[in-house]
């Protein structure tokens, strides 16, 4: 019989079946690593390019009004007659707005490559080296080696963005372009002086926040802005990119939480289905339903306790590696503490948790005594 004070321990059923928990804590545990590593992985497709490349636009846009060009027949003739049309709508712009960093720039393009996937970041060509230096001041860049681009042809890149891609880079760019140097930088920067041959004629506008909006401004003074390329442009298509990636991330984790909550439901069944006749037992010596229950809650939640802290360790493990040999060698700026995915998992494994609840609720309304079992 049951003596005074007693009370049901879960510790030896866990410690006489170490197999059974084990498979239980693993599962959940390496469920919980593939969440966080799928947002972790994901997230390096446009976190980096939301904080770097497009968080340039913070400090610049990009922009013009149409020109009217004559017939010409090559690129190099429309240069010629394009060329001094911008310098005069350049000037124009600085008068209107009253700023005069605002430059002719030619624009190029260039992958950066990320986990999965890639993306492109602009590549801007100045027709002066101080003009090159006035940008790298202006972008927070320092130059780290090499030295400054002094002939049409040589570039500067930032750190992050040779690491992702290195001299492949050039292999992007029309014509015999060289990196003579290198920057840090808070962004992704290629800038340099042209080659003859780049005729993508756009405004360069510097400023200091993404606040300032020289399209209001120009057209306060009655412009008619054609193009116009700034950070509320950029940050919205990152926005739905991002978007796109979490749903993507949702559905799979919906999709193998299911997966996982049927094959625990499974297995918890034959477990509970196991130990019918050992709490028969009990409840023949004296512990009521109640007791048995909160025993079998308490396996549960030590189960859950230590998959969370080995989820934790492997997770750690796995993040770290993949930092260190393939998000950090690829320069992709990522922060492995993610407390949305953390979140996720956490309410996925609450979910399972509280569906676990189902047979042994079902379990314990079957109870009986040993007696009534014979």
């Amino acid at each position: 019989m049951k003596k005074e004070g007693s009370k049901l321990s879960p510790l030896p059923y866990l410690k006489h079946n170490r197999r059974r928990a084990a498979s239980l804590i693993v599962s959940l545990g390496v469920f919980a690593m593939m969440i966080y590593a799928l947002g972790y992985l994901l997230a390096s497709t446009a976190e980096p390019f939301e904080q770097i490349v497009d968080g340039g636009y913070k400090r610049y846009t990009l922009f013009y009004r149409d020109i009217e060009i004559g017939e010409y027949e090559t690129n190099e003739e429309w240069y010629e007659m394009a060329r001094p049309a911008m310098d005069e709508e350049c000037g124009e712009a600085r008068a209107d707005s009253g700023n005069d960093d605002i430059y002719v720039v030619r624009v190029g393009s260039a992958p950066i490559n990320s986990v999965i996937g890639s993306s492109g970041v602009k590549v801007f060509y100045f027709d002066t080296q101080d003009e090159v230096e006035r940008f790298g001041d202006h972008m927070g860049a320092t130059l780290v080696s090499g030295r400054m681009p002094e002939a049409p042809g040589e570039l500067l890149v930032d750190t992050n963005a040779y690491k992702n891609n290195g001299e492949h880079l050039l292999d992007y760019l029309s014509g015999s372009y060289k990196i003579v140097g290198q920057v840090e930088s808070p962004y992704y920067l290629i800038y340099g002086i042209p080659m003859t041959i780049e005729n993508n004629l756009m405004l360069m506008a510097f400023h200091e926040d993404e606040s300032y909006s020289i399209k209001d401004i120009l057209e306060d003074k009655g412009w008619s802005i054609d193009y116009l390329d700034d950070y509320k442009y950029e940050s919205d298509a990152s926005k739905d990119v991002i978007e796109d990636l979490n749903n993507i991330k949702v559905i799979f984790t919906a999709v193998a939480g299911s997966l996982l909550s049927i094959c625990v439901l499974v297995v918890l069944g034959l477990h509970i289905r196991d130990r019918h006749e050992e709490w028969c037992l009990y409840n023949s010596i004296g512990f009521s339903v109640g007791e048995i229950y909160i025993m079998a809650l308490k396996e549960l939640l030590i189960s859950f306790a230590l998959a969370i802290a080995f989820g934790a360790l492997v997770t750690g493990v796995l993040i770290g590696c993949l930092k260190a040999f393939l998000v950090d060698p690829m320069g992709l700026p990522l922060n492995p503490a993610r407390p949305g995915d953390m979140k996720m998992v956490g309410i996925m494994l609450i979910t399972v948790f509280a569906l676990c609840q189902i047979p042994v609720f079902w379990q314990m309304r079957t109870i009986t005594t040993v007696d009534e079992i014979e």
